[in-house]
């Protein structure tokens, strides 16, 4: 079973009750925004690949 390592989110608290994974990485995309830019583009590249694949 894969583990998900919930990182805090300001922005995305409400997600983790129903999808923690998508909270998860909008709180690595929210820590990584001005430290590492290309990281935070790569977190928010996975939470829209994930919210298509369930709503398709």
């Amino acid at each position: 079973m894969d583990r998900i390592d919930i990182m805090q989110s300001q922005n995305f608290e409400f997600l983790i009750s129903v999808w923690p994974e998508l909270a998860s990485l909008a709180g690595f995309a929210e820590h990584y925004a001005y430290l590492n830019p290309q990281s935070a583009l790569t977190k928010l590249r996975k939470i829209a690949e994930r919210s298509v694949t369930v709503v398709c």
